[in-house]
């Protein structure tokens, strides 16, 4: 069974460090093209930071998923892949 996940439709992908005490956010992790490095064109590895990161329990991470489904002929469902 496939389960819905983003990598049919996403074009770039992010991870985002925000320090709320002193409101400042540090993007890190970045796939400026998801699509490349989903279809081995990039590698395709496992990728870890070249430097440590401090998070603390008052940070927040985010990741955003940017996706593209203007070349689909269906609608996509949230979910769908």
């Amino acid at each position: 069974m496939r389960y819905p996940h983003a990598h049919g439709a996403a074009t770039t992908l992010y991870t985002e460090l925000i320090d709320e005490e002193n409101r400042v956010s540090k993007i890190f992790g970045a796939k400026p093209d998801y699509r490349a490095y989903e279809t081995g064109k990039e590698g395709h590895k496992q990728q870890f930071l070249a430097e440590p990161i401090r998070i603390t329990s008052k940070d927040t991470l985010r990741a955003t998923c940017v996706y593209n489904t203007m070349d689909r002929a269906r609608t996509t469902l949230l979910g769908s892949i």
